[in-house]
């Protein structure tokens, strides 16, 4: 697995680049950063500028304008790290790059268009083999059998084009669909080991894609609506008090679906007061009026909790909340 693109230089796309390119790495790789606009053009003149955990980097990465994607040569692992709703957009032309082999990983906010695929719930529960989540990403343009789940934590953002700020992480955690350990996944593991990034293989990636989607349901969603940094929330007893609720209102969403997301909520809480003054994702996106993930991060969940009359007041409530402050 030599070439690997990264769709998506954003802070999570540079901050995975940044990491892979360590002079350490014995098994440096061929890196291609996909993007667009003038962040990508001060990366392409300047280098990636990174300032990781207070020390500072500087990369010469091989970047390319989304435009030209079809100039690229077949890649082994297509990583994609754009926003959850840019994914349609910046997959366009994705399968120019497959090999035979080639693995693609979406390491996006929010529950992913294959969340569903062969997944088996109780009896109680069915979902209409016809239904498809608006986010839904066609076979033809991404199969299946190509995708390894992934999900990152990571506190990295971009603080003028080309320049990049990561305070923590990045932990990615992948997984393929039906939970068991591969050749290919244990050798993204070690490309991961030899580029020193925290990560591990899961045998239960849609737990862990709900465990994390937890924090955002309640955390992401909040900041936008009261305007509060992580911090300020864990320190309001509103704010506090309705984050609870969503996240417990998850842990029932996840039971129903047989899915054990292990959700411990005051390790959330305290993720989320060690971040400080730290404004989580959907802030920033709000605060430079940028597109927010409404549909990822909390619309798919009742998309799924409607077909299955799953009731969420909680979410539902928190979602109208959402789209009356962005409309």
């Amino acid at each position: 697995m030599n070439n690997i693109t990264i769709l998506g230089s954003g802070a999570v796309g540079c901050t995975i680049a940044h990491k892979l390119h360590q002079p350490q790495n014995s098994s440096h790789k061929n890196i291609t950063l996909v993007g667009r606009g003038e962040h990508l053009k001060q990366l392409t003149k300047n280098g990636l500028q990174i300032d990781d955990n207070g020390k500072n980097y500087i990369h010469d990465v091989n970047c390319i304008d989304i435009s030209r994607l079809a100039e690229l040569n077949k890649q082994d692992i297509i990583f994609i790290t754009t926003k959850s709703h840019d994914i349609h957009e910046a997959a366009k032309n994705i399968e120019l790059l497959y090999n035979d082999d080639t693995v693609v990983i979406p390491l996006a906010n929010g529950i992913p268009w294959w969340f569903l695929h062969n997944i088996k719930i109780n009896n109680k529960l069915t979902i209409p083999n016809n239904f498809e989540l608006k986010n839904f990403i066609d076979e033809k343009i991404i199969p299946t059998e190509r995708i390894i789940g992934g999900v990152i934590y990571t506190g990295a953002s971009i603080i003028a084009p080309g320049c990049i700020i990561n305070k923590t992480g990045p932990k990615i955690i992948l997984g393929e669909l039906h939970n068991k350990t591969t050749n290919r996944i244990t050798e993204i593991s070690n490309i991961f080991s030899d580029a020193n990034i925290n990560h591990k293989i899961s045998n239960n990636i849609r737990g862990d894609i709900l465990n994390k989607l937890s924090w955002n349901i309640a955390f992401n969603t909040l900041s936008v609506i009261y305007e509060m940094n992580s911090k300020e929330m864990v320190d309001n007893k509103e704010t506090i008090t309705k984050a609870k609720e969503l996240m417990q209102e998850m842990i029932y969403f996840s039971e129903l679906l047989d899915i054990d997301m292990q959700l411990n909520i005051e390790k959330h809480i305290s993720i989320a007061s060690s971040a400080g003054s730290h404004k989580p994702s959907m802030l920033q996106d709000y605060e430079n009026n940028k597109k927010l993930e409404i549909y990822a991060i909390v619309g798919s969940v009742l998309d799924i909790a409607n077909q299955l009359d799953i009731k969420l007041k909680h979410t539902k409530a928190i979602y109208k909340q959402l789209l009356d402050k962005t409309e």
